[in-house]
């Protein structure tokens, strides 16, 4: 049996409700992180609209916020090497970065097509991509989607995920991948001399790298009127920072406010902006 490393940090906090979709009868843990990381919204009226499709611009702009650089892309609004994408487009920024990042390719008539639903296993390789994957398959062209597929489900991408894979993936499909891909190990290139290798790095996430947050699991022992008290283990935390929970007792502001009242006494997870010292989003830990 593993042993339990518990460590009391205090968090200040403010009360407000956590958001809830009035078309989703059950919070998921997906859609919850992803709301509170700003990278997938839902609507005016309060809905997710979970079962409907997302366009290929629109999962641009979502990976893109998965790496952190929305505002790099709203900057470089530029005319793209895809004839269907100029820089009045509200998404060529985005669009712009994916491409640079080696996340997408376009059609092999120089178009990407942006109003067009995103399929289930476009999405797969993109993510597949944005992971850092994508020169695995540098050398054979004849791997999409097969091989994107194959990656993807030894990699736990797909884990939780069902769907066709040549129909229009869901936005509730979309939350589940991208909810997955931010926990995995990425690839990257390292070079030595003039040899060039791609290695996994199994401490470089997407989460705690790009956006500088932790994810702990930790049980909510004591609320005060601005404060938290949270047991941490941190054995099953991805945390980004250590240092700054092994001194103690230590105080973490909150500019997010969040009502932590009825996780009292839960195990939960707890997902931590370890630079500005920020709870970003809380979820229960159930059977």
């Amino acid at each position: 049996m593993k042993k339990v490393l518990s460590l009391i940090t205090t968090i200040s906090m403010f009360i407000c409700p956590v958001f809830a979709y009035n078309d989703i009868e059950e919070k998921t843990e997906s859609i919850t992180v992803l709301t509170d990381l700003d990278i997938m919204q839902g609507y005016d009226d309060n809905t997710f609209r979970p079962d409907e499709s997302i366009t290929r611009s629109e999962f641009a702009a979502v990976v893109v916020r998965a790496l952190n650089l929305e505002g790099y892309a709203k900057n470089n609004a530029v005319d793209t090497v895809f004839s269907d994408v100029k820089k009045s487009d509200w998404f060529s920024g985005y669009v712009q970065v994916a491409q640079e990042k080696n996340i997408i390719n376009g059609y092999p008539d120089g178009t990407f097509r942006p109003e067009e639903p995103v399929l289930y296993m476009e999405a797969v390789k993109m993510l597949v991509c944005l992971l850092g994957y994508a020169p695995k398959f540098e050398n054979h062209p004849d791997a999409y989607p097969n091989g994107y597929i194959i990656e993807a489900n030894q990699q736990g991408l797909t884990r939780g995920a069902t769907g066709i894979i040549t129909d229009p993936a869901t936005r509730y499909q979309i939350a589940g991948l991208t909810y997955n891909a931010l926990t995995l190990p990425m690839m990257e290139q390292r070079t030595y001399a003039e040899k060039v290798e791609y290695i996994v790095n199994e401490e470089k996430l997407i989460l705690t790298t790009s956006l500088g947050v932790s994810k702990v699991e930790a049980e909510i022992k004591e609320i005060k009127d601005d404060s938290a008290i949270l047991a941490i283990n941190k054995e099953t935390s991805l945390l980004y920072n250590e240092e700054d929970l092994e001194a103690g007792e230590n105080t973490l502001a909150i500019k997010k406010v969040l009502d932590l009242s009825s996780y009292l006494n839960q195990k939960c997870f707890v997902l931590i902006n370890m630079e500005n010292k920020i709870i970003i989003s809380i979820f229960p830990i159930t059977k």
